[in-house]
């Protein structure tokens, strides 16, 4: 059976709605509104994104964002540099992240710029069921392939990504990690599910295809 876009599968159940407006909810006053508010409402996961991105329809707010599913890929397990407590810091990618690129030159260097979505501070535990703390950044998918080829490069992109990070979790949430951490071999991610996040939309990137950013 063919896999129905996600404003198709909206679209086929309110087709069981009565015709003239009779059984919206209230507040609603015909389907096409009804289902513009349910596009807007629904976090997108990368394959749902794409597709819509294509067809230049996605769910936009007034403000020029929505929400995302991202999907797992590795988890960082730090310490506040103040206090020693525990942060993993969840590393999930999503297509509507930019990848990496370089800006203006300054005397005669290159700067990259690095682009990274981070979520709130949320409460979890550890394996010995101790309360820590959580942090989702979402990436590009072509920065999460880079991070995670295996060899020793890999370990140098790795430090540089994570200073990155860090500065980044450390301008929001005031968070300072101690560069001293390690990555949890077999683990895609600390909590119980994906934390939404809300990104501003942008342009179908340069590097990016349904097959290649579309992995859960």
């Amino acid at each position: 059976m063919e896999e129905m876009a996600p404003n198709e599968r909206l679209e086929k159940l309110l087709d069981f709605l009565p015709k003239g407006g009779k059984g919206l909810p209230a507040g609603f006053t015909s389907k096409e509104e009804l289902l513009a508010s349910l596009r807007a409402s629904k976090p997108l996961t990368a394959s749902e994104y794409l597709q819509l991105q294509e067809k230049g329809s996605l769910p936009l707010d007034n403000e020029g964002g929505l929400y995302i599913e991202p999907s797992k890929l590795f988890v960082i397990k730090a310490r506040k540099l103040d206090s020693g407590e525990k942060v993993f810091v969840n590393v999930v990618t999503h297509p509507a992240i930019e990848s990496p690129s370089e800006t203006e030159q300054v005397d005669s260097v290159a700067a990259m710029r690095v682009p990274i979505s981070i979520g709130e501070v949320l409460e979890c535990s550890d394996k010995k069921s101790r309360v820590c703390q959580r942090i989702d950044a979402v990436i590009s998918p072509l920065l999460g392939d880079s991070l995670r080829t295996g060899g020793e490069e890999d370990k140098e992109a790795l430090r540089a990504f994570s200073e990155v990070l860090f500065a980044y979790i450390d301008q929001k949430h005031k968070i300072n990690l101690a560069k001293i951490h390690r990555i949890l071999q077999g683990v895609s991610y600390i909590g119980d599910s994906v934390a939404f996040q809300r990104v501003r939309a942008r342009p179908r990137p340069r590097d990016c295809t349904p097959a290649r950013c579309s992995r859960r």
